[in-house]
């Protein structure tokens, strides 16, 4: 992954993970400084958004083709395991997860207190969080 200084036309840093050399599909979600994205390595990155270094990874058992949305201080993101994640933007901990069924490539959508995203299996899920994120 790299980050492009679009008016200078310069690469300000590049990443790849400290242990894996895998791709990544999704695109990318910013916010609170950090860079979030989903890999093939099975992982959630969080990368610092100035200096590219690395922050921490969150491992699910499957790839993650799904770009994460950030919703206040969590990133929600699916994964080929048919899990949808709710993750720390602090520390990338598992604050809970909700088992879909079939792979989850599609990206997840927030709005005031909804969440929707579908599922290999053509079903689309709306689940509605305790108080809008």
């Amino acid at each position: 992954m790299l980050a492009i200084d679009w008016k200078k036309g310069e690469i300000l840093w590049r990443y790849s993970h400290p242990t894996t050399a895998h791709s990544f599909f999704s695109s990318p979600a910013v916010a609170g400084g950090k860079v979030v994205l989903g890999g093939r390595d099975k992982r959630l990155h969080a990368i610092d958004q100035k200096t590219g270094r690395f922050l921490w990874d969150f491992k699910t058992a499957g790839k993650i083709d799904s770009s994460p949305v950030i919703a206040g201080n969590i990133v929600y993101v699916g994964s080929y395991d048919g899990n949808l994640y709710a993750v720390s933007l602090d520390d990338g901990k598992l604050l809970w997860k909700f088992t879909l069924g079939g792979h989850i490539v599609a990206s997840p959508a927030v709005t005031e207190n909804r969440l929707l995203i579908g599922s290999r299996d053509g079903l689309l899920f709306c689940l509605r969080t305790k108080s809008a994120p």
